[in-house]
């Protein structure tokens, strides 16, 4: 990733060498999700990417084996964004669904007492 961003930070083309030491050909998923956090966490890799894939210039990949890599790792990004909402989503909800039951606990709790002491 510091190989990446000096280079990207120089405003020089990012080449294969690069872009193989950030993604390996065989790469099992769950390094594939820490490598998405990864990049999550260094936003500038990620925009260094898509600069490689779409900005006009000297800095964008004309190899098709570059184009390729970057366009993975975008992908890797993307799917751990995608995680990490739904998990923050679910989390959210969850806590709803538990306040929401601790309310109705409390409500209940207030109707036997109301109960009893008729």
């Amino acid at each position: 990733v510091l190989n990446f961003l000096r280079k990207y930070s120089l405003g020089t083309k990012i080449d294969d060498r690069i872009l193989l030491s950030l993604l390996p050909s065989d790469l099992p998923e769950v390094l594939s999700n820490e490598l998405g956090s990864l990049l999550l966490s260094h936003p500038m890799v990620v925009r260094g990417l898509i600069g490689s894939l779409f900005q006009p210039g000297p800095q964008r990949a004309t190899s098709p084996t570059a184009r390729l890599k970057c366009a993975k790792l975008v992908a890797i990004a993307t799917l751990a964004a995608e995680r990490m909402e739904s998990a923050a989503v679910l989390a959210a909800e969850q806590a709803d669904g538990n306040a929401a039951e601790a309310s109705g606990d409390d409500a209940a709790a207030a109707a036997a007492d109301k109960t009893k002491t008729q």
